[in-house]
């Protein structure tokens, strides 16, 4: 027979919070073990939900596990740590925005290459396709008129092609 369930002490929950990067998880253990709600119910609750009355510090939850409405009441240090966790997040969404903005709408990443994924992973296992070889090299000499066609033997995986691109000299 196992042991009846305890709940833990207020100790364990702040050295939870302490040892927690994430101020959501840190907010939602303090709500959890101040309400005693459900991690389900505390989940399902939204930030500008009409069900946290912050002022009247209380808090709905709406068809929960039993089928009823719950209600619970907040402390002021969970109506702080809302606000503060609300905080977190606008400042977190500028961030977001800002970094988004800076970027631009068609600026590609500076590791991009803009030939896709494929090749670089090819690369990585020690094969590549000789078609895209082909196309890289008519891309370069295309787009890069310091290029120029040399008519000198060369091996190449015992064949010996004469055509290849050298650059010249500026």
């Amino acid at each position: 027979m196992t042991p009846p369930k305890r709940a833990v002490d207020r100790s364990y929950i702040d050295a939870f919070r302490e040892q927690s990067d994430d101020p959501r998880l840190s907010a939602l253990m303090l709500f959890i073990f101040q309400t005693g709600a459900r991690v389900s119910d505390a989940l399902d609750l939204e930030d500008n939900s009409p069900d946290i009355d912050l002022v009247n510090r209380k808090v709905i939850f709406r068809d929960m596990k039993n089928g009823e409405d719950g209600e619970a009441d907040l402390t002021i240090e969970m109506v702080y740590e809302i606000q503060t966790l609300r905080e977190w997040k606008q400042r977190r969404a500028e961030e977001w925005l800002e970094a988004r903005r800076l970027w631009g709408k068609h600026r590609k990443r500076q590791d991009d290459t803009g030939r896709g994924g494929k090749k670089p992973n090819g690369r990585l296992f020690g094969f590549i396709g000789r078609a895209s070889i082909c196309r890289d090299i008519w891309r370069m000499v295309t787009t890069q008129p310091n290029w120029f066609r040399d008519l000198t033997p060369v091996e190449n995986r015992r064949r010996v092609k004469w055509l290849i691109w050298r650059r010249k000299r500026v």
